[in-house]
């Protein structure tokens, strides 16, 4: 079976870039907000989920380097299974929402020299990933 999830939306903190050990695959990580609109007229009301989005490779590079909190993303990839854990402000249970990111583009006009295009982190190379299970 094969899935693929499609988000927009704004990231919620500066991304972090890291090597990983052993081996040394780079791995850029972000949280993303999205949007969801309830209800119309008066009753409207905006409701944010949060994604915890994580890309690999080259693509993380690229993404380190473009990708800052504030930013407007799109992102493709995959929905992992939901992580139930303990809010620490709350104290209730809450679900962990994690997408492993297989290309996004900037929407944001600022991030792509005021022009109002997109940035895109599809690798025109082709390459397979390997075996790495990411």
């Amino acid at each position: 079976m094969w899935q693929q999830v499609i988000l927009i939306g704004n990231v919620g903190r500066e991304p972090t870039f890291e090597y990983t050990q052993p081996g040394g695959v780079a791995r850029c990580s972000f949280s993303l907000a999205v949007n969801k609109r309830i209800g119309k007229g008066e009753e409207r009301k905006e409701k944010t989920i949060w994604f915890n989005v994580t890309i690999w490779r080259e693509r993380a590079e690229f993404a380190s380097r473009l990708i800052k909190k504030g930013s407007r993303v799109m992102v493709v990839g995959e929905l992992e299974e939901p992580r139930i854990y303990t809010s620490k402000q709350t104290n209730q249970p809450a679900v962990s929402l994690d997408l492993t990111a297989r290309d996004f583009q900037l929407m944001d006009s600022r991030q792509s020299g005021g022009e109002g295009g997109t940035v895109s982190g599809h690798d025109e190379g082709g390459q397979d990933g390997g075996d790495l299970p990411f």
